[in-house]
């Protein structure tokens, strides 16, 4: 799948009244397009092949309702692929914005650190109860109007649900991935420390060579 939209898929979206499709970035499944509505104004599209997976990430986000989850706008197949359009975010990802800066102050760090455990509360406190399961510093993004956010929601599961294993070897708790060990809501907490020990490594150095994440 190329980073330019086909024929097909640039028709579809405007059979469903998108346009301009600009790629944006890229998960291990799916692409992500900024797209303009017949508003003129900017939504994010995820392109994929058609699965139950994809199926099951535009049910959990129809469910979905909190300022720090894109809200859900519509989905739809064609053919093998299939078409999410969420709310667009401008801004850039934990991970660049590190790379970008180099570190981030200690204020600076608490204030994300405390919007994206509000985002998992959430979840986990839902009549029924979600876990995120993929965070990372990838999937949180860094608004321009200075708000933080959670991205991709296609490793959401609840209890109800057929369990198989999902996340990111770097950061996700290591039961997600032990055949018979289920995990809870404190897998998530951990793969929230996780995220915030690599950014503490890119200050002290490891085998990585990463460098400072938070500032002294």
């Amino acid at each position: 799948m190329e980073q330019r939209i086909t024929e097909n898929m640039g028709r579809s979206l405007k059979e469903h009244g998108y346009l301009d499709p600009v790629f944006v970035g890229k998960g291990s499944f799916a692409k992500v397009y900024r797209v303009r509505d017949k508003k003129r104004s900017f939504q994010a599209c995820k392109i994929s092949k058609v699965t139950e997976q994809w199926e099951q990430e535009c049910r959990n986000s129809r469910e979905i309702c909190h300022p720090l989850f894109p809200a859900y706008r519509e989905h739809w197949t064609d053919g093998e692929w299939g078409y999410l359009v969420m709310e667009f975010w401008d801004g850039c990802d934990l991970r660049k914005m590190l790379d970008r800066r180099g570190r981030l102050s200690p204020g600076q760090a608490a204030r994300i650190a405390l919007q994206i455990t509000e985002g998992l509360q959430y979840l986990h406190e839902r009549p029924h109860p979600f876990l995120y399961r993929d965070l990372k510093p990838e999937n949180i993004r860094i608004r321009v109007n200075g708000r933080v956010g959670i991205l991709d929601l296609g490793c959401l599961w609840n209890r109800e649900e057929k369990w198989s294993g999902a996340g990111n070897y770097s950061y996700s708790a290591p039961e997600q991935f032990r055949q018979g060990e289920i995990p809870g809501e404190e897998s998530d907490v951990y793969a929230m420390g996780n995220c915030w020990r690599s950014c503490w490594e890119r200050k002290t150095g490891n085998a990585t060579g990463r460098k400072n994440g938070f500032a002294e």
